[in-house]
């Protein structure tokens, strides 16, 4: 998915967006010398060795969505994608404050028509927003 400042990712559609936010596992059997959160509850760095292996890996850990919470995330996304223009508002700063403003209203506005994501659920969608449009 195209974030809104930097990157060069070609746009994504909305079945490939819904696959993009699926996330693999620590490896089993990784040996873990140090961790430390990178976005609280949402997303961490894992530093460590793969099983037999003394080459020195860094992981990202992140929370998984479950598939209810991946169809809100790809409708959401697809909205705020075509209805923000980044130019417009100025500033990065701003344009974060924007982009979370506009998720908060639109996760409020669809939440009926989401039932089966909990109040966690929509923390986490937010959390993915703000990571896949600001890049």
């Amino acid at each position: 998915m195209p974030p809104l400042f930097g990157g060069k990712k070609k746009a994504a559609t909305t079945s490939e967006a819904v696959d993009e936010v699926a996330v693999e596992p620590i490896p089993e059997g990784f040996n873990v010398l140090d961790e430390y959160w990178v976005r609280e509850k949402f997303a961490r760095v894992v530093i460590g060795n793969p099983p037999r292996s003394s080459n020195m890996m860094y992981l990202v850990d992140e929370v998984n969505l479950k598939h209810g919470e991946r169809l809100a995330y790809s409708k959401i996304y697809d909205i705020i994608a075509k209805e923000l223009n980044p130019a417009e508002i100025g500033k990065e700063e701003d344009v974060r404050k924007e982009l979370l403003r506009e998720a908060r209203k639109l996760s409020f506005k669809y939440q009926k028509g989401f039932k089966s994501v909990a109040s966690q659920g929509w923390d986490k969608i937010n959390y993915y927003l703000e990571r896949d449009l600001l890049g």
